[in-house]
């Protein structure tokens, strides 16, 4: 079994970064979620950075219903909408200066961007050089490694949107210059049922972050 950092193939045009985002020394690294509270579909430490890095005080931030990135969004000034009825957001139409999607489970995400239909419905909210942002990462379906990130990218590219950014945020803590993810029984027991059919095992330890903008933020 062996640990899954697979990178986009390199392109020279597009920016690519490292973010440690699980960090144990930070403040929020023991962080709970209240009892009730929906899951946190990000950890806080990158939910702080993608506001910081990708909005500025007063903007409008369009996001899935995730405490961390709401928390974040609120702590920092930003003005966040939950994505959760695309009908609900009719009205933000052309306004978003930012949308952050999150497709990490496998499952589908109602801001999920792979499909065209998706994606235009994601668009439409951004104001002229607004910027969408999209988490996610390879997973296995049927044993086959699905790679989530080039989708994204061809499909994004093919709606006309500008690919910006690449950045390979790890979700596990880095101590002595190695990876150290922690495993839950669950996962452990989801590992070696796969070893046992024989399938390809990994342990995912990074999420891709996709960044782009609208064809008039390119032009710009």
């Amino acid at each position: 079994m062996a640990l899954a950092l697979a990178l986009l193939p390199t392109r020279s045009d597009v920016p690519l970064a490292l973010w440690p985002c699980a960090q144990p020394d930070q403040p929020d690294a023991k962080a709970t979620t209240a009892p009730g509270a929906p899951r946190a579909l990000v950890p806080a430490q990158l939910a702080r950075r993608l506001v910081t890095e990708y909005t500025r005080p007063g903007a409008l931030l369009v996001v899935p219903a995730c405490p961390a990135l709401l928390c974040e969004a609120a702590r920092l000034g930003r003005r966040a909408v939950a994505l959760t009825d695309p009908e609900a957001t009719a009205d933000l139409t052309g306004q978003a200066h930012a949308l952050v999607t999150v497709n990490l489970d496998g499952r589908g995400h109602p801001a999920a961007t792979v499909d065209a239909g998706s994606l235009a419905a994601c668009v439409a909210l951004l104001r002229p050089g607004g910027l969408l942002v999209t988490i996610t990462r390879s997973q296995q379906h049927g044993g086959q490694l699905v790679d989530l990130a080039a989708l994204t990218v061809r499909a994004a590219e093919q709606a006309g949107l500008a690919y910006l950014q690449h950045v390979v945020a790890l979700l596990a803590p880095v101590r002595a210059g190695q990876l150290r993810p922690s495993v839950t029984a669950w996962r452990r027991r989801t590992l070696r049922a796969r070893l046992a059919r024989g399938e390809r095992a990994q342990l995912p330890v990074h999420a891709d972050v996709l960044v782009f903008s609208t064809p008039e933020a390119a032009d710009a």
